[in-house]
């Protein structure tokens, strides 16, 4: 059987019930990253995909609509959350295991980083604006309240950034003593991020998650 678009399968996801979207929307999300090289042009054009969904399938729900949408945003804010804690542990692999990067591949990094703090709210605000009646406002809304108080993922987001800056600057201090320009290692950073292992970081954050709710 061929698999169904991304946006249908959000919009299907949102007529379950609400207690089960936010894990259903999460796991599309994910699937759909871990599908692709992750880049920050790619992830966008990923959650505007999944926002499309969320509007399409608000439409076609006849009650608790608010509540599906702000269950399937929750959705989306933790599959950004595990793309945050898989590039936090790929760091931390990258430093412990001593490889090299060079100083040019973590500020790259860090602008990607910070330039995604921003992806929830400004993906939720697009969604507004091409949303009508009770949808477009639960959109706004949840758009407003990402911007100013800010989303569980770019917190995370926002912790890497200054570890990307201390970690620059360790990098920088050991090229210095090195007499080196840069360290440099033969592959991106980012390469690390790629299906297996957004995947499995996901799958091992929700199995922990799992076992705690005692499930």
């Amino acid at each position: 059987m061929e698999q169904k678009p991304l946006e249908q399968q959000v919009s299907d996801a949102l007529q379950e019930d609400p207690k089960e979207i936010a894990e259903r929307v999460r796991q599309l999300t994910v699937d759909a990253l871990s599908g692709r090289p992750l880049d920050t042009t790619g992830m966008r054009e990923t959650f505007a995909t999944v926002t499309d969904g969320i509007r399409e399938g608000a439409s076609r729900r006849s009650a608790r609509m608010e509540e599906a949408i702000k269950e399937a945003m929750h959705g989306m804010d933790g599959a950004l959350r595990n793309f945050a804690e898989a590039t936090s542990l790929a760091i931390q692999e990258a430093r412990s295991e001593g490889k090299a990067y060079s100083s040019e591949e973590f500020s790259s990094l860090l602008d990607d980083v910070k330039s995604l703090q921003t992806l929830m709210a400004d993906t939720l605000t697009k969604g507004a604006k091409q949303a009508t009646g009770a949808a477009q406002n639960t959109l706004g809304q949840l758009a407003d309240h990402a911007r100013i108080h800010g989303t569980a993922a770019g917190k995370e987001l926002f912790a890497i950034q200054t570890r990307l800056t201390q970690t620059m600057a360790e990098v920088t201090k050991e090229a210095v003593s090195d007499g080196t320009k840069t360290l440099q290692a033969g592959g991106k950073l980012m390469a690390g991020l790629t299906a297996g292992f957004l995947r499995g970081i996901a799958d091992r954050l929700q199995d922990a998650a799992d076992r705690g709710k005692g499930r």
